[in-house]
């Protein structure tokens, strides 16, 4: 038997850490479901890798690879997910392709789980190999499927390997935000959001920045669903001191560097 270098609690972490980020294991086609569950693979496994094309034949097209790695289970009326455990959705889902996630959580009736291109949007702009798109790794809740398929990895024991430690903080160290200053000319209309992101509400039209006259100057930037935001305050005399937010480009660059974006709603002069 082949033992993983995480233990379940350290793969759980992983998981956890992993939420909001990116991840092309192949580098093609952006950030697919099955990079995500190979990212994770290759995390437990260092050195080795899943292979086939379709997310719900992981457990066939890899079975002499996962023989000694992992415990195979189908899903019945009794079966309980585990933390760490990855899930196979059927070729009912994803176009014929199926879909897979790795599980957070479960209870008898439904999974929590992380994953990622659950909403297409794995990969929306850029070339087919280190093209990307907006959705990340996210956390999701789903009801079980009869034809689901479940793989256990032989987690390690309780012994912190420095491979682990490695892996762990590898995933810690990717970054969203950064305390970047400069002052932003908009060159078009651009809303005005109280929170970074696509999710973020909207303040009234009349506050949001036009490209004629108006300029902020931003505190932070930060990367969210496929875009670059900026933080800023009103410079308006008499507006209120809290923080609001607007995109400054959508992520282009294949390197996702604010300062080589070709695609910018305006111009930042930074300090």
């Amino acid at each position: 038997m082949t033992t993983a270098v995480m233990t379940q609690t350290q793969f759980v972490n992983w998981l956890k850490n992993s939420i909001g980020k990116k991840y092309d294991f192949d580098g093609w086609y952006g950030n697919q479901c099955y990079d995500y569950a190979n990212t994770g693979f290759n995390a437990l496994f260092p050195g080795y890798h899943l292979s086939g094309i379709n997310a719900w034949a992981i457990a066939s097209d890899n079975s002499a690879l996962l023989a000694s790695r992992a415990k195979v289970y189908k899903n019945t009326p009794s079966f309980l997910a585990k933390p760490g455990d990855m899930v196979l959705f059927p070729s009912t889902f994803g176009n014929g392709s199926g879909h897979v996630a790795w599980v957070l959580s479960a209870t008898l009736n439904a999974i929590t789980a992380v994953e990622q291109n659950w909403e297409n949007g794995g990969w929306t702009y850029g070339p087919e190999k280190g093209g990307s798109g907006w959705e990340p790794a996210t956390k999701r809740t789903h009801a079980y499927d009869p034809n689901m398929i479940f793989i256990r990895p032989n987690f390690a024991g309780n012994k912190v390997t420095a491979v682990a430690k490695k892996a762990t903080a590898k995933v810690k160290a990717a970054q969203t935000t950064w305390n970047w200053k400069g002052r932003f000319y908009p060159n078009t209309l651009v809303r005005v959001r109280r929170a970074a992101g696509l999710h973020g509400s909207v303040v009234d039209k009349g506050s949001w920045l036009n490209g004629k006259s108006d300029w902020v100057d931003i505190t932070q930037i930060k990367k969210v669903d496929g875009y670059w935001w900026g933080r800023f305050k009103y410079p308006r005399a008499g507006s209120s001191d809290k923080y609001f937010w607007c995109a400054l480009a959508k992520i282009t660059d294949s390197k996702a560097r604010i300062k080589y974006e070709k695609a910018m709603y305006g111009t930042v002069k930074w300090k």
